[in-house]
């Protein structure tokens, strides 16, 4: 029944063409259908009050609106097979030049890779951690 359900999320979410069809919910989840889509490997500032200080939400609303941009220029989905704690289906995001969603939300330091150590997005950007594989924001800042 598992592997049936996947393979018909797979088909589904790899044929999803209309960003209208797609609601970006955060930084790094999205909802297809009623079916919650997590990108895998990161993970994005929290929003509104679930947010530890100001420029977390900043980010946490900056990484939202570069997601929503990504979708509305056309992304192609890939299932993982894996699932989040909260039941979300984990999907790897690739834009038409076949560049990772993932990655290029990296660059923009507005989600930092997963698993790992919740990040401190409330540190300034010179505070952050130089080192490319720990947690926490990287890259450039897109804070003024």
């Amino acid at each position: 029944m598992r592997f049936g359900f996947l393979i018909a999320l797979a088909l589904l979410l790899g044929a999803c063409r209309d960003p209208s069809i797609v609601d970006v919910i955060d930084g790094d989840t999205l909802r297809l259908d009623g079916t919650v889509l997590q990108l895998a490997g990161v993970v994005a500032p929290d929003m509104n009050s679930l947010a530890d200080c100001e420029q977390e939400m900043v980010l946490g609303a900056a990484a939202r609106r570069h997601l929503h941009q990504f979708v509305r220029e056309g992304v192609r989905f890939e299932a993982t097979g894996g699932r989040t704690p909260s039941r979300a289906f984990l999907v790897h995001l690739y834009t038409d030049d076949g560049r990772s969603v993932a990655d290029q939300l990296l660059e923009l330091g507005l989600v930092a890779r997963w698993p790992g150590q919740k990040p401190d997005w409330c540190r300034a950007p010179s505070e952050q951690p130089s080192d490319p594989d720990a947690p926490g924001p990287q890259a450039k800042s897109i804070l003024p």
